[in-house]
């Protein structure tokens, strides 16, 4: 097992301009017009996933709470959409072309994607938003995909998403999308399923503070989609002793060690060791920040917004002080205010 030393330095913020970060945006008002990001038709089908099993899956909840698994809140589902064989493709005046996708699952709280294969040249735009329009991620653009083979989504409120690619004129037929997996939501993961005051005393909100300092520390912190994006954890981001910014994420160990296909009671779970599966499943987290309070005791804000990166490889690990250090695509955009230690 590969040994990393780090070094907590104290607090710094980091300033640096990246192209990695895709927002997040929910609000109780709609974003998008019923036509969408880019004036076209609305669609007439949409993709129907089939029916998960709702009681089985809490039965199993129930069993990997006793062993300290993390949370689960969504459940895979394998499937082959790709933007040539699924949806639907629009011509505009210009010449431009946008391919819509709608997917649906009966039930859900929050769909989300993983992709096995996201071309989008230059000047292309994928957006992914919700139903009711009240929710968006994007755009995403060439930039933002640092790895073609796979790349992941946040949590899209809702059973009912919609995919919408726009392919300039000049860069016709050049775009490709394949998604492999859609993960059903069946637990809220967003802010309303987690009433603000309905903690104990002891719990105070971040935003309570009266120094600045703990705020800026709170933007370091991020919530970790992994397994496959059906679970959560949570990490910070750390710089380490040659404090060249490395995008390092701190997270526990046991959020890993959770066997080759992401179950209890399989050999190598919770073994205390890694598996090369196990490693490289970290390839599609998905870090998301400013996952907090927006404000001290205060109602509940009209919109939220976070921002998301991807995971670029494990680094190191110990059952023992259950510490894992997963490095980030890229280092975090300066406009997120984000602080490293």
């Amino acid at each position: 097992m590969r040994q990393f030393i780090f070094i907590l330095i104290g607090i710094f913020l980091l300033n640096v301009s990246s192209y990695s970060q895709i927002k997040s945006k929910l609000s109780k008002e709609k974003f998008v017009s019923p036509k969408g990001y880019f004036d076209v038709d609305t669609l007439k089908t949409k993709k129907q996933l089939p029916k998960i099993d709702l009681k089985k899956l809490l039965k199993e909840d129930e069993s990997e709470q006793l062993l300290g698994f993390p949370y689960r809140f969504g459940v895979d589902i394998d499937v082959d959409y790709s933007s040539e064989n699924s949806g639907k493709w629009f011509i505009r005046e210009d010449s431009s072309r946008v391919w819509k996708l709608k997917i649906h699952s009966m039930g859900a709280l929050s769909l989300n994607l993983i992709f096995s294969k996201l071309i989008l040249p230059q000047e292309a735009i994928l957006y992914i938003y919700n139903n009711t329009r009240t929710m968006t991620y994007g755009p995403i653009r060439a930039q933002n995909v640092k790895n073609p083979d796979r790349f992941s989504t946040d949590l899209i409120q809702g059973n009912t998403i919609i995919l919408e690619l726009f392919e300039p004129r000049d860069v016709f037929g050049n775009s490709y999308v394949q998604i492999k997996k859609v993960i059903h939501g069946y637990k809220n993961m967003f802010p309303q399923a987690f009433l603000y005051g309905d903690g104990d005393d002891c719990h105070i909100d971040v935003n309570c503070y009266s120094s600045g300092t703990i705020q800026d520390q709170s933007d370091g912190v991020a919530m970790v989609l992994l397994d496959e994006n059906t679970r959560h954890c949570s990490g910070v981001l750390l710089n380490n002793g040659c404090q060249d910014f490395t995008p390092n994420i701190l997270t526990a160990f046991h959020c890993v060690d959770i066997g080759d296909n992401g179950i209890p009671w399989e050999q190598t779970a919770f073994d205390g060791t890694l598996t090369t599966t196990e490693e490289n499943n970290v390839d599609v987290w998905l870090f998301r920040f400013q996952y907090k309070s927006p404000s001290c005791d205060g109602p509940e804000p009209p919109s939220y917004t976070w921002f998301t990166y991807g995971a670029e490889d494990y680094i190191s690990g110990w059952q023992n002080t259950d510490f894992a250090l997963i490095q980030m695509e890229e280092i975090p955009d300066g406009e997120t205010d984000m602080a490293v230690f």
